[in-house]
């Protein structure tokens, strides 16, 4: 008599569909000990090592392989700047938690954060938050606008009360697939 569930369904199912999940990429990030860049699917969970230099990801990380998460360490007194790759598409941001946002033009972008071109100065050290849509190199997909929460870092004044503001990015959200994971899960 059968009794419980067993492996041998999904198993089964994945040798049959092995490509099942359409793959919506995390922001890549690094090991705690600056070793290697990953990138984590938001709906299935797998990892891919990534590469900066090519924008690209190089291979799926197998599940025996131990990642060491980034750690809560001090801020470093210098750090190279990271590889900037172009990327000109418009971009929304607030200060956290303001009922204002602007608008902006998206310069370049890195595994570091972003750069444009706002319409409202920001101070450094500001918390902001974007609306996006991110490259379809880090994504794997286009069309994807990202919520994505970070600091300013740097600014440059520029005329009529524009400037070119660098954020950091802590974290970002897809929200249509944050939404369709949690609803999914509540499912279940």
């Amino acid at each position: 008599m059968f009794s419980g569930r067993t492996n041998f369904g999904s198993t089964l199912l994945e040798a049959i569909f092995p490509n099942k999940c359409s793959h919506e990429f995390s922001w890549p990030r690094t090991t705690s000990d600056g070793g290697m860049h990953y990138q984590t699917c938001l709906i299935c969970g797998v990892e891919y090592e990534y590469d900066w230099q090519r924008m690209k990801r190089v291979r799926r990380i197998d599940t025996a392989e131990t990642i060491s998460r980034p750690a809560n360490r001090p801020r470093r007194q210098w750090t190279s700047r990271a590889r900037r790759v172009k990327f000109i598409t418009p971009v929304e941001y607030r200060v956290s938690e303001s009922d204002t946002w602007h608008s902006g033009i998206t310069q370049n972008i890195s595994q570091s954060g972003l750069l444009f071109l706002g319409e409202q100065r920001l101070a450094i050290d500001t918390r902001v938050e974007l609306k996006f849509e991110m490259p379809r190199e880090v994504l794997g997909r286009d069309g994807r606008r990202v919520l994505a929460v970070g600091c300013v870092v740097r600014h440059q004044i520029e005329p009529q009360d524009s400037a070119f503001i660098a954020v950091n990015i802590w974290n970002y959200e897809i929200p249509d697939i944050e939404s369709k994971v949690k609803t999914e899960a509540a499912g279940k």
